[in-house]
Protein backbone atom coordinates (compact mmCIF):
# COMPACT_ATOMS: atom_id res chain seq x y z
CA UNK A 1 0.00 0.00 0.00
CA UNK A 2 2.79 2.66 0.64
CA UNK A 3 4.20 1.43 -2.31
CA UNK A 4 1.46 2.62 -4.13
CA UNK A 5 0.70 6.15 -2.91
CA UNK A 6 5.00 6.87 -3.20
CA UNK A 7 4.57 5.32 -6.83
CA UNK A 8 1.21 7.49 -7.07
CA UNK A 9 3.00 10.66 -5.85
CA UNK A 10 5.84 10.01 -7.90
CA UNK A 11 4.07 9.32 -10.89
CA UNK A 12 2.29 13.06 -10.03
CA UNK A 13 5.06 15.23 -9.39
CA UNK A 14 5.84 16.60 -12.59
CA UNK A 15 2.03 17.39 -12.66
CA UNK A 16 2.19 19.25 -9.47
CA UNK A 17 5.33 21.05 -10.50
CA UNK A 18 3.80 22.01 -13.23
CA UNK A 19 0.57 23.46 -12.14
CA UNK A 20 2.17 25.40 -9.49
CA UNK A 21 4.26 26.97 -11.93
CA UNK A 22 1.15 28.51 -14.45
CA UNK A 23 -0.40 29.76 -10.73
CA UNK A 24 2.62 31.67 -10.17
CA UNK A 25 3.21 32.86 -13.75
CA UNK A 26 -0.90 33.75 -13.89
CA UNK A 27 -0.01 35.97 -10.85
CA UNK A 28 3.13 37.13 -12.12
CA UNK A 29 1.16 38.37 -15.10
CA UNK A 30 -1.69 39.70 -13.40
CA UNK A 31 0.73 41.80 -10.90
CA UNK A 32 2.63 43.31 -14.25
CA UNK A 33 -0.06 44.17 -15.60
CA UNK A 34 -1.39 45.97 -13.09
CA UNK A 35 1.84 47.93 -12.78
CA UNK A 36 1.81 48.58 -16.44
CA UNK A 37 -2.10 50.63 -15.68
CA UNK A 38 0.11 52.53 -13.34
CA UNK A 39 3.19 53.22 -15.41
CA UNK A 40 0.65 54.25 -18.39
CA UNK A 41 -1.65 56.30 -15.50
CA UNK A 42 1.34 58.46 -14.50
CA UNK A 43 2.49 58.58 -17.84
CA UNK A 44 -0.57 60.08 -19.34
CA UNK A 45 -1.24 62.14 -16.35
CA UNK A 46 2.40 64.28 -16.92
CA UNK A 47 1.28 64.19 -20.75
CA UNK A 48 -1.96 65.91 -19.21
CA UNK A 49 -3.83 63.22 -20.90
CA UNK A 50 -5.92 63.47 -18.16
CA UNK A 51 -8.85 61.23 -19.42
CA UNK A 52 -6.74 57.80 -20.16
CA UNK A 53 -5.10 58.50 -17.39
CA UNK A 54 -8.42 58.33 -15.20
CA UNK A 55 -9.36 54.81 -17.56
CA UNK A 56 -5.81 53.63 -16.67
CA UNK A 57 -6.26 54.63 -12.64
CA UNK A 58 -9.38 52.96 -12.63
CA UNK A 59 -8.12 50.02 -13.77
CA UNK A 60 -5.99 50.08 -11.10
CA UNK A 61 -8.11 50.20 -8.44
CA UNK A 62 -10.31 47.23 -9.52
CA UNK A 63 -7.31 44.72 -8.53
CA UNK A 64 -5.90 46.93 -5.82
CA UNK A 65 -9.36 49.34 -4.07
CA UNK A 66 -6.47 50.16 -1.52
CA UNK A 67 -4.08 52.02 -3.46
CA UNK A 68 -4.29 55.53 -1.89
CA UNK A 69 -1.59 56.48 -4.29
CA UNK A 70 -3.86 56.06 -7.19
CA UNK A 71 -6.25 57.75 -4.89
CA UNK A 72 -4.01 60.78 -4.91
CA UNK A 73 -3.46 61.15 -8.68
CA UNK A 74 -7.15 60.99 -9.30
CA UNK A 75 -7.34 63.68 -6.98
CA UNK A 76 -4.75 65.66 -8.28
CA UNK A 77 -6.31 65.03 -11.99
CA UNK A 78 -9.70 66.44 -10.94
CA UNK A 79 -8.09 69.26 -9.05
CA UNK A 80 -6.64 70.35 -12.36
CA UNK A 81 -9.99 69.94 -13.99
CA UNK A 82 -11.56 71.94 -11.13
CA UNK A 83 -13.79 69.24 -10.39
CA UNK A 84 -13.94 69.54 -6.55
CA UNK A 85 -16.04 67.23 -5.45
CA UNK A 86 -14.34 64.25 -7.32
CA UNK A 87 -11.07 65.58 -5.68
CA UNK A 88 -12.89 65.76 -2.27
CA UNK A 89 -14.05 62.12 -2.96
CA UNK A 90 -10.94 60.49 -3.67
CA UNK A 91 -8.92 62.48 -1.12
CA UNK A 92 -10.78 61.20 1.83
CA UNK A 93 -10.42 57.53 -0.02
CA UNK A 94 -6.61 57.62 0.56
CA UNK A 95 -7.06 59.10 3.99
CA UNK A 96 -9.39 56.31 4.98
CA UNK A 97 -6.70 54.08 4.01
CA UNK A 98 -3.53 55.75 4.98
CA UNK A 99 -4.83 58.00 7.86
CA UNK A 100 -2.63 60.80 8.77
CA UNK A 101 -1.18 61.26 5.49
CA UNK A 102 -0.12 65.26 5.37
CA UNK A 103 -0.19 65.43 1.72
CA UNK A 104 -3.75 64.18 1.40
CA UNK A 105 -5.08 66.35 4.32
CA UNK A 106 -4.16 69.33 3.30
CA UNK A 107 -4.85 69.17 0.02
CA UNK A 108 -8.18 67.85 1.35
CA UNK A 109 -8.58 71.46 3.17
CA UNK A 110 -7.77 73.23 0.23
CA UNK A 111 -10.25 71.24 -2.30
CA UNK A 112 -12.96 71.93 0.34
CA UNK A 113 -12.31 76.02 -0.08
CA UNK A 114 -12.23 75.88 -3.86
CA UNK A 115 -15.83 73.99 -3.31
CA UNK A 116 -16.75 76.97 -0.72
CA UNK A 117 -17.03 74.42 2.02
CA UNK A 118 -14.90 76.60 4.38
CA UNK A 119 -16.19 75.05 7.90
CA UNK A 120 -14.54 71.42 6.35
CA UNK A 121 -11.08 73.13 5.20
CA UNK A 122 -10.62 74.81 8.49
CA UNK A 123 -11.45 71.74 10.65
CA UNK A 124 -9.09 69.62 8.08
CA UNK A 125 -5.91 72.07 8.80
CA UNK A 126 -7.19 72.36 12.50
CA UNK A 127 -7.00 68.07 12.91
CA UNK A 128 -3.52 68.46 10.85
CA UNK A 129 -1.77 70.85 12.68
CA UNK A 130 -1.94 68.20 15.84
CA UNK A 131 0.36 66.06 14.41
CA UNK A 132 2.05 68.12 12.12
CA UNK A 133 5.82 69.12 11.51
CA UNK A 134 6.18 72.14 14.09
CA UNK A 135 8.23 73.74 11.68
CA UNK A 136 4.67 73.84 9.61
CA UNK A 137 2.35 74.85 12.60
CA UNK A 138 2.46 78.85 11.69
CA UNK A 139 1.84 78.77 8.02
CA UNK A 140 -1.15 75.97 9.01
CA UNK A 141 -2.13 79.14 11.64
CA UNK A 142 -2.14 81.88 9.60
CA UNK A 143 -4.34 79.95 6.96
CA UNK A 144 -6.86 78.95 9.40
CA UNK A 145 -7.05 82.77 10.39
CA UNK A 146 -7.63 83.82 6.66
CA UNK A 147 -10.45 81.03 6.38
CA UNK A 148 -11.90 82.58 9.56
CA UNK A 149 -11.74 85.35 8.08
CA UNK A 150 -14.07 84.67 4.81
CA UNK A 151 -16.33 82.86 7.04
CA UNK A 152 -16.78 85.85 9.17
CA UNK A 153 -17.34 88.34 6.38
CA UNK A 154 -19.60 86.08 4.52
CA UNK A 155 -21.86 85.94 8.07
CA UNK A 156 -21.68 89.89 7.82
CA UNK A 157 -22.81 90.12 4.27
CA UNK A 158 -25.63 87.84 4.83
CA UNK A 159 -26.92 90.02 7.85
CA UNK A 160 -26.57 92.84 5.35
CA UNK A 161 -28.55 90.98 2.83
CA UNK A 162 -31.21 90.25 5.19
CA UNK A 163 -31.56 93.86 6.67
CA UNK A 164 -31.08 95.84 3.20
CA UNK A 165 -34.80 96.04 1.34
CA UNK A 166 -34.02 95.31 -2.63
CA UNK A 167 -34.83 98.09 -5.04
CA UNK A 168 -37.59 96.38 -6.86
CA UNK A 169 -39.31 95.43 -3.63
CA UNK A 170 -39.04 98.88 -2.33
CA UNK A 171 -40.33 100.25 -5.23
CA UNK A 172 -43.13 98.07 -5.23
CA UNK A 173 -44.41 98.72 -1.27
CA UNK A 174 -44.13 102.43 -1.79
CA UNK A 175 -46.54 101.84 -5.11
CA UNK A 176 -48.67 99.72 -2.83
CA UNK A 177 -48.95 102.39 -0.52
CA UNK A 178 -49.49 104.92 -2.80
CA UNK A 179 -52.29 103.21 -4.25
CA UNK A 180 -54.11 102.49 -0.61
CA UNK A 181 -53.49 106.22 0.39
CA UNK A 182 -55.50 106.95 -2.37
CA UNK A 183 -58.36 103.86 -1.59
CA UNK A 184 -60.96 105.02 0.63
CA UNK A 185 -63.30 102.75 2.75
CA UNK A 186 -66.90 101.58 1.03
CA UNK A 187 -68.55 102.89 4.18
CA UNK A 188 -67.27 106.07 4.24
CA UNK A 189 -67.87 106.82 0.59
CA UNK A 190 -71.69 105.23 1.53
CA UNK A 191 -71.92 108.07 4.88
CA UNK A 192 -70.51 110.50 2.44
CA UNK A 193 -73.59 110.03 -0.55
CA UNK A 194 -75.84 110.43 2.19
CA UNK A 195 -74.52 113.80 3.32
CA UNK A 196 -74.95 115.03 -0.60
CA UNK A 197 -78.19 117.74 -0.51
CA UNK A 198 -80.87 116.70 -2.65
CA UNK A 199 -81.55 118.11 -5.85
CA UNK A 200 -84.96 120.12 -5.92
CA UNK A 201 -86.52 117.89 -9.19
CA UNK A 202 -85.78 115.23 -6.93
CA UNK A 203 -87.69 116.94 -3.91
CA UNK A 204 -90.55 117.76 -6.41
CA UNK A 205 -90.70 114.39 -8.01
CA UNK A 206 -91.21 113.12 -4.13
CA UNK A 207 -93.99 115.74 -3.19
CA UNK A 208 -96.22 114.35 -6.57
CA UNK A 209 -95.60 110.63 -5.32
CA UNK A 210 -99.96 109.69 -4.47
CA UNK A 211 -100.65 109.67 -0.40
CA UNK A 212 -101.14 106.73 1.25
CA UNK A 213 -104.25 106.14 3.37
CA UNK A 214 -103.11 107.05 6.65
CA UNK A 215 -101.60 109.92 5.23
CA UNK A 216 -104.85 110.89 3.43
CA UNK A 217 -106.68 110.65 6.80
CA UNK A 218 -104.58 112.96 9.08
CA UNK A 219 -104.55 115.47 6.13
CA UNK A 220 -108.25 115.97 6.45
CA UNK A 221 -108.39 115.61 10.10
CA UNK A 222 -106.11 118.90 9.97
CA UNK A 223 -107.56 120.95 7.57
Amino acid sequence: MINQIARYNLFNKPIFIFLFHILIISLFAAETNDYVHYRLGLKYKNEKKFEPAIIEFRKVLVAYPDNYNTYMHLAEIYDFQKRHRLAIYNLKKALSYNPGWGKAKKMLASSYEKNGQYPNAMKELQEYQQYCDPAERDSIQSNIDRIMKIIKHGESESEKKEETVPENEKALADKTDSGSAGKTDTKTIISKRSEIPKKPEDMKKKSKLPLKESQKTSFKKNS
